[in-house]
């Protein structure tokens, strides 16, 4: 997709500033890490976003109240963890798939009754962390412990976390607790792992609280996310990999550029994906997103960026090949780079869209058009 259907919940996103500013927004966070009783790879993130200057901050919750929320989950998984070992008399076995399963459905539990729903279409930690009224989540899918489309009460405050948010959650839980989780990517979804050694795990979607295995994934997909792939789309994309800290650092940092791009911060959010590309070479949603915006945006399509775009869309194009969004903007390179004919051919295997074509056949580009 392009980067303008990527984020449209992200509208009080107006700028980035960087973690290296000395300001009091930056000092502020600072104070609230060091005040954190805890420092998981969830609340690095969290930092990282809440240095972006947000529109109407005066309706969000303060840097300590996100720290001290994030907080509050593992120590009330601990407390449920610990109630459930002292009544059997036995501590959790870390190999064991029962007790595994135990904690695992121990925090889906904890996220209810903390007020936090599954919601599809969040895009950032702090996004889905930011309390709010249940009328105004933006969510596709709804789901609370056991009840799908539960009756959320009206005047409450509530939280809502899109699957790969509530992945970077879990994982932040395990490692404060010493619980091996790891985040996974799937097409279109992303879900939790426990590792009993590096070759045998147990799969947790946390959107449907569900045991899978790999093959229904392959297959069959999610609940809530039904995009098979074959073993090529996932060797291309490196779907099923129990992802390293690294990883989720740059899938995070994928999102952070996308938020960028759709408030027109076009520089940072270019440094930011090609920042993904160094580590995640095959993460083919930057190099679609990143070839979009040198070719629709008047101010990123100098001739060397739209070069640049030719290069990255085709490499999108062939990791991802069934994807007709960015086989759609692999046309729009193709016409900007003033291969016309190539656009066509490619456009009538993706969107065909009348205006494009026409454009197409008079050497007029995405640009010229007004496509954004």
């Amino acid at each position: 997709m392009h980067m303008k259907t990527q984020i449209t919940t992200l509208n009080h996103i107006v700028g980035l500033l960087t973690l290296f500013l000395i300001g009091p927004a930056v000092q502020a966070q600072t104070s609230s890490l060091t005040a954190s009783k805890y420092n998981t790879i969830a609340h690095r993130l969290l930092w990282k976003e809440l240095a972006l200057h947000l529109k109407g901050a005066d309706t969000l919750g303060t840097p300590l109240e996100y720290a001290n929320f994030l907080d509050g989950l593992i120590d009330s998984t601990a407390s449920r963890v610990s109630s459930v070992t002292r009544e059997r008399g036995k501590a959790i076995d870390l190999q064991d798939s029962t007790d595994a399963i135990m904690v695992l459905s121990a925090i889906d539990a904890i996220l209810c009754d903390a007020h936090v729903v599954v919601c599809i279409r969040l895009q950032l930690v702090s996004d889905g962390l930011w309390k709010r009224n249940p009328e105004k989540f933006p969510c596709e899918i709804r789901r609370c412990g056991k009840e799908w489309f539960p009756s959320l009460s009206k005047g409450d405050d509530w939280r809502g976390l899109d699957c790969d948010l509530a992945a970077i959650v879990y994982v932040g839980i395990g490692e404060a607790l010493g619980y091996p989780i790891r985040m996974v990517e799937v097409p279109e979804h992303s879900f939790v792992r426990w590792h009993f050694s590096p070759a045998q795990y147990l799969n947790w979607d946390n959107n449907s609280a569900t045991i899978l295995t790999d093959d229904q994934f392959r297959h069959e997909g999610s609940p809530t996310s039904r995009h098979p792939f074959t073993k090529q789309d996932e060797e291309r994309l490196h779907y099923l990999e129990s992802m390293s800290d690294s990883t989720v650092v740059q899938y995070h940092t994928l999102m952070m550029a996308i938020a960028l791009g759709n408030e027109k911060r076009l520089e940072e959010a270019e440094t930011l994906y090609l920042k993904t590309l160094e580590v995640c070479p095959y993460a083919a949603l930057a190099l679609n997103n990143l070839a979009w915006m040198y070719v629709t945006e008047a101010s990123m399509s100098d001739k060397g960026r739209t070069a640049d775009a030719l290069s990255y869309a085709t490499r999108a194009d062939s990791l991802d090949v069934n994807n007709i969004e960015y086989r759609d903007t692999y046309s729009c390179v193709c016409a900007a780079n003033a291969q016309f004919e190539l656009a066509i051919q490619i456009e009538n295997r993706a969107r065909r869209k009348p205006t494009r074509l026409a454009a197409y056949a008079q050497r007029r580009t995405c640009l010229d058009i007004g496509e954004q």
